[in-house]
């Protein structure tokens, strides 16, 4: 299981839940919400398996889907429950929470409007607006012995429903934490296993594994798993057992170019082909690459330090301190040069005049050539 470690609204949002489940007091309605879909399940099984038995099918019903029986939920809730304290529903990701006639680009309100406004017309006239106006009137009056779970990844705040599980319940907010409570809580599922990690794994880790929780949890189970016996967690193990992305193979190739290593770089090109990964393709990453390396090397002239670089572009940590090293073996016309040069490939590819695969053979046999033009800005 998924030890949650964050900070601020993350953690104060799991421990509410927590506190609950330790002192067996409930709110009548939950609405769990936010773009960490790992964090949404594990707080709705966690509230599940408080409130009802796994074999309960008789106080336990799930709706999933646009457009659930809204007279289904509420008969079921209003049903007194069999041999248990509470009947227990789980909606998920429905159309509940979508306003009518709301534009898909408009930002919702903070607080989703004033709580006063309780009979604002936010839904249409048609029976489906009818029905989440009777569901939002009927949460606000919810008996005792029912408790709604609703799981959404994202809602308006302006909708009937929303607010009336705000002033009847609790809206636990789960968003993805930033890059330094990530790695606070990956040290600290390593230790619990008895295991240390290195800096140079972690920053691997954090560059090569997607930024969702669930698949952040399985690569690190996986490797976990692999290094019991070693007592550390080193960066051959995260290339060994964690699955490496094209970006990944890409941001390699550019350190060996980078250091002039044409045989390991054209090594990591061929790996590429073999996954199938069209050259155009990664002919565009290293173009944005060193277009990268470029905006940092700018960026540092500047005056910004790497933290300040981190946050402007939204880029870890490693990735910076990487295109920073990078960046001072070039000058800024040689960047330049090779903006360019990738450029005139991809014109020539377009025109038929060279073959995919071997422009960028001769782009790497270029850019790793030993001689380079004298500094000079």
């Amino acid at each position: 299981m998924l030890t949650l470690c964050y900070k601020n609204a993350i953690i104060d949002a799991m421990k509410s839940i927590s506190e609950d489940i330790k002192n067996n007091s409930y709110s009548k309605v939950y609405l769990i919400t936010g773009t960490e879909s790992y964090l949404r399940q594990q707080a709705k099984t966690r509230l599940k398996n408080a409130l009802c038995s796994p074999d309960d099918n008789l106080n336990f019903a799930e709706y999933r889907g646009k457009d659930p029986d809204i007279s289904e939920i509420i008969d079921f809730a209003n049903t007194l429950p069999f041999l248990a304290e509470k009947r227990v529903l789980i909606i998920e990701e429905t159309n509940l929470f979508r306003v009518y006639g709301a534009s898909s680009d408009s930002e919702e309100d903070e607080d989703g409007g004033s709580d006063d406004t309780e009979d604002e017309e936010d839904e249409d006239n048609t029976d489906e607006g009818n029905m989440k106006g009777a569901l939002a009137a009927f949460i606000k009056d919810i008996p005792e012995t029912a408790c709604m779970i609703f799981v959404q990844e994202s809602v308006d705040k302006r909708g009937s429903i929303y607010k009336a599980i705000k002033k009847a319940g609790r809206v636990v907010e789960l968003n993805l934490p930033g890059d330094k409570d990530i790695e606070n809580w990956i040290i600290s599922r390593v230790k619990g296993a008895s295991l240390q990690i290195r800096r140079s794994a972690l920053d691997m880790f954090m560059l090569r594994v997607p930024r969702d929780l669930e698949t952040m949890n399985q690569e690190l189970e996986k490797l976990i798993c692999y290094c019991l016996d070693k007592g550390e967690i080193d960066s051959e193990d995260v290339k060994a057992v964690c699955t490496e992305r094209i970006e990944d193979k890409v941001f390699d190739m550019i350190n060996f170019i980078v250091e002039k290593n044409r045989h390991d770089a054209l090594l990591k090109y061929y790996d590429m082909l073999a996954l199938k990964t069209h050259p155009r393709k990664i002919l565009s990453l290293v173009e944005g690459q060193f277009s990268r390396i470029l905006t940092i090397k700018a960026l540092t002239r500047d005056g910004l330090s790497q933290e300040e670089i981190k946050q402007k572009l939204s880029l870890h940590p490693y990735a910076v301190k990487m295109s920073v090293k990078n960046g001072q073996k070039y000058t800024f016309s040689q960047l330049r040069a090779i903006l360019e040069r990738c450029a005139e490939y991809e014109r020539m590819i377009n025109q038929g005049l060279m073959d995919n695969r071997m422009s960028l053979e001769v782009l790497i046999a270029e850019l790793t050539e030993n001689e380079r033009e004298e500094k000079t800005d």
